[in-house]
């Protein structure tokens, strides 16, 4: 297992006296990765659900060099371009790709007991975000009596041509045979009907 107790840094939202700790170290792995060489790869673990792709890419182009890429994963793992990034919900781990080696040297020179500020709109953590997250799957009124009004008028479009088929059936032809439709549904047999079938 990687040993974590010397490679921590601690961060605050905003001006909150609570401090989150998170573990990183260089991303090291047996096969190459495109997406995240080692030489400019940080591995971060233990970001909370708040933190996202950009959020963090302000945070470590702010204070250590330009950021190419932040990758989040639910765990540990091949980083492919697909991944849940931002709708993640969980505490996840980051892959930041820096562009520069310089940079990712910076943050691995990071003195433990220092702390990094993240800024969050407050619509972003806590009840903010659950409200808002619940505000985003109610259905805007108007949108929604314009698709009540469709569906209506699919519906009452549909019962028109029904009811003009069937009177168009009911119609003598030209031999004056007229079609007879029954509007009663029919039922289903009863269990002695079934009986006296299968004698």
């Amino acid at each position: 297992m990687a040993d974590f107790s010397k490679k921590a840094v601690g961060f605050v939202v905003n001006d909150s006296e609570s401090v989150h700790t998170i573990f990183f170290k260089r991303h090291v792995v047996r096969e190459h990765s495109e997406l995240t060489p080692s030489s400019k790869t940080l591995f971060t673990l233990g970001w909370p659900p708040y933190a996202t792709e950009s959020k963090l890419e302000d945070l470590y182009s702010s204070e250590f060099g330009p950021v190419s890429k932040v990758y989040l994963k639910k765990a540990p793992g091949p980083v492919t371009e697909s991944q849940l990034g931002d709708r993640c919900l969980s505490f996840k781990v980051a892959y930041v790709v820096f562009e520069s080696e310089e940079s990712l040297d910076k943050v691995l020179a990071f003195k433990c007991g220092e702390k990094l500020q993240i800024v969050l709109d407050e619509a972003d953590i806590g009840m903010g975000k659950w409200t808002k997250d619940y505000m985003n799957t109610r259905v805007e009124i108007n949108a929604l009596m314009t698709s009540s009004d469709e569906f209506m008028k699919k519906y009452d479009f549909e019962q028109k041509t029904k009811e003009e088929n069937l009177k168009a059936l009911q119609e003598p032809d030209k031999e004056g045979w007229v079609t007879v439709v029954s509007k009663r549904k029919r039922l289903p047999p009863s269990q002695d009907q079934l009986k006296e079938s299968k004698k």
